[in-house]
């Protein structure tokens, strides 16, 4: 994990990207810690994208950190999600059922 995404207990931040799913089951781990349902991801839907369904996955947003993969493997998306709606910003979420993903919400 780079220096951009360490996490802190006592501290507020920004989760820049996940890398792998091993950072994907880190942020899992520390938000059972901590008791969080959510963790808001550095990823904005492109402006051409929104509201588009024919832009999806990795490729519809744009992220601020240079240091930013060309290829992460770290999004595992919840179903049917990134659905193209009008929702441009990205989530880790801790669903109802137990189970979590990444997600677009507004």
């Amino acid at each position: 994990m780079s220096h951009s995404k360490a996490i802190s207990s006592s501290l507020p931040g920004v989760l820049s990207e996940l890398e792998t799913p091993e950072e994907f089951e880190f942020v899992k781990m520390r938000a059972n810690e901590m008791n969080k349902y959510g963790v808001w991801v550095a990823g904005i839907r492109k402006p051409e994208c929104i509201g588009n369904s024919s832009c999806q996955g990795i490729n519809a947003l744009s992220f601020s950190d240079p240091f930013h993969s060309d290829n992460p493997t770290g999004y595992l998306w919840n179903p049917n999600q990134p659905d193209g709606t009008s929702n441009d910003c990205l989530v880790w979420i801790m669903n109802p059922d137990g189970s979590c993903g990444i997600d677009d919400v507004p």
